[in-house]
């Protein structure tokens, strides 16, 4: 990689570049320099509006004293730059590592920050940047699609995951009403590679690629997921610990507590078809991970019959 880009763009003495693979659809670098550490991210899905409306986000939360990476401002005064043709941004390094086994104590602050996250969030003065007007937030219209999707693939699994949302379907609580239940601004990806640690203690958020505004219910889920899965079978204790730590933060409405069950088996749900459909249609790169359809399958099958709460 050519060190005069960095030197160019952002004045930086650089002594060591690497790369670093981020999620499915974005790269990154990783800069050792005389001015200090930083983590360049390469954007591969989002345009530049989109970039710059998660960017105040960010500093926003970092005021507000949350850990997160702050953009640095090139030569030009800016933080949105092109680098390989791709829009690109330059972070401070932020410390701590991905842990996959969390203590008890590592899961309570992890339901604890994101309650205190979504408090924050709340009050975000361009809310209106990210919320959809009159939007149905019962709407089935992402699962539709991708059902329609493996209906043209017609594959056998393809057709059992299509049976298993049918019977989801039916499970359906009827007074469940997404309208109803309380909506912020979501990270939405809110698991363990997304989150750093060092001594206990969470030093660092990353990867807002997926913001947006919905029922606040679904981080709390997708940190389940994240956080309480380190094999197929759900660790309930763990899970526990996570929403009572929340709610000691941000209580829970009641309807958010009984239909948590049945959104943790939809999204589980959701997680095997979604990963199913991107793999069998070469929409993700390949990389060495638990994430993938047939973990999110197994994950769902279990969960599928077992007592959740």
């Amino acid at each position: 990689m050519d060190d005069n880009y960095f030197h160019q763009e952002y004045g930086l003495t650089v002594l060591e570049i690497y790369s670093h693979k981020v999620g499915f659809n974005n790269l990154a670098n990783i800069i050792n320099a005389q001015e200090g550490k930083f983590f360049q991210r390469v954007y591969q899905r989002l345009s530049r509006d989109e970039i710059l409306r998660i960017l105040p986000v960010k500093q926003y939360l970092s005021k507000n004293g949350f850990p997160v990476a702050m953009p640095i401002k090139n030569k030009k005064g800016v933080y949105l730059s092109e680098f390989q043709g791709r829009p690109s941004v330059l972070f401070n390094f932020l410390p701590g590592k991905v842990k996959y086994h969390l203590s008890s104590k590592e899961l309570q602050e992890i339901g604890s920050t994101l309650a205190r996250f979504h408090l924050c969030l709340r009050d975000y003065p361009h809310l209106e940047d990210f919320v959809t007007p009159e939007k149905d937030y019962n709407s089935t219209q992402w699962y539709d699609h991708n059902i329609s999707v493996l209906e043209r693939l017609g594959t056998t699994e393809s057709k059992e995951i299509i049976a298993e949302y049918a019977l989801l379907k039916k499970q359906r609580p009827k007074d469940l009403d997404l309208n109803q239940l309380p909506l912020t601004l979501l990270h939405w990806d809110f698991r363990d590679e997304n989150i750093l640690f060092n001594d206990g203690r969470i030093t660092g958020i990353t990867d807002f690629e997926c913001m947006c505004y919905d029922n606040r219910i679904y981080d709390l889920i997708f940190s389940v997921l994240g956080f309480c899965l380190p094999t197929p079978e759900l660790d309930c204790a763990g899970m526990k610990t996570i929403m009572n730590s929340y709610a000691s933060v941000s209580p829970l409405e009641e309807k958010e507590i009984l239909n948590f069950p049945y959104l943790l088996k939809l999204m589980t749900w959701d997680k095997w078809c979604s990963f199913y459909v991107s793999e069998t249609m070469g929409l993700c790169n390949k990389r060495k991970s638990k994430i993938n359809h047939k973990y999110y399958k197994d994950c769902y099958l279990k969960m599928k019959t077992d007592p959740i709460l």
